[in-house]
């Protein structure tokens, strides 16, 4: 709660923890009447993202926040006063760069050296720039996020970001206003020294996993999910993506689409090899 200017309320979801999480959930949610949470079961952390927001109460803006990360005391404000300064019946997304620190939380590196950001909306195809730690959304995405939820998505913060780029207006903050912790237990994250000999399991094990197609699995999503929304131009793009893997043809079709790119040479490059590898 030590946010500057900011009013915030706290909704939790349990993913089905079996140690003594609910009850200090309970603890504080009797404690402070704006803090709340709930349990359905294990869905994962990209269903458990997704279900908070179905389940949110109304504000005037969202973040999502991950257990062992650190927020500046201006995170919010400093998105909000960004945010603010766009037209609100749009949806909106703001991200920002991260402070990459080790388990104590000393300082390695800010995870962005040079501005993480999309120059066309159909690259949210093929790169995200966002992390969901970072993430502060108004209610209009909320609303069109919550009204066409997705049959399948990898990871919840890939899928916001491809939304709110092809719908409405995305922020970003090149000053990090967040400390990213990273350790040998993360899930998911970037890397300190020599990289932890747990990301280059993840990296190597999505590599060959063929179950692992994030990419094409967001395009089929989306375009499921917003058929209705989505122009014939759009829809080809994204086609594109979802099917690639179909003939040869359908691959050298994205693979010579220079209009779905990533955001630097060096993501370019590794998104056009996983095409020819189809690991995309």
């Amino acid at each position: 709660y030590a946010q500057k200017d900011v009013t915030v309320r706290i909704l939790v979801r349990d993913d089905g923890s079996s140690d003594a999480t609910q009850s200090i959930l309970t603890h504080n949610q009797e404690s402070c009447d704006r803090f709340s949470w709930y349990t359905n079961g294990h869905l994962g952390s990209a269903a458990s993202f997704l279900d908070l927001i179905k389940a949110a109460p109304e504000a005037d803006y969202y973040a999502l926040c991950d257990q062992d990360d650190v927020w500046d005391d201006d995170k919010l404000k400093c998105a909000v006063e960004m945010l603010a300064q766009n037209d609100q019946k749009k949806p909106l997304l703001y991200y920002s760069n991260l402070r990459v620190v080790d388990a104590d939380l000393e300082f390695y590196r800010n995870a962005h050296s040079r501005p993480w950001v999309m120059k066309n909306k159909y690259s949210a195809l093929a790169d995200v720039a966002a992390t969901g730690c970072t993430m502060v959304f108004n209610r209009t995405l909320l609303e069109l996020l919550r009204s066409h939820m997705p049959a399948e998505v990898k990871m919840h913060d890939e899928w916001i970001f491809l939304v709110c780029s092809f719908f409405g207006n995305v922020v970003y903050d090149f000053e990090p206003h967040i400390s990213y912790r990273q350790h040998g237990n993360n899930v998911l994250g970037t890397h300190l020294d020599g990289m932890t000999p747990a990301w280059i399991r993840q990296k190597i094990d999505r590599t060959h996993a063929s179950s692992w197609l994030p990419r094409s699995v967001n395009a089929k999503s989306f375009e499921r999910a917003f058929t209705d929304m989505l122009s014939e131009k759009d829809k080809k793009k994204i086609r594109k993506m979802a099917d690639y893997k179909g003939s040869l043809v359908s691959r050298m079709a994205l693979l010579t689409d220079l209009g779905i790119h990533g955001r630097s040479i060096k993501t370019d490059l590794k998104y056009r090899i996983k095409i020819i590898t189809g690991k995309q």
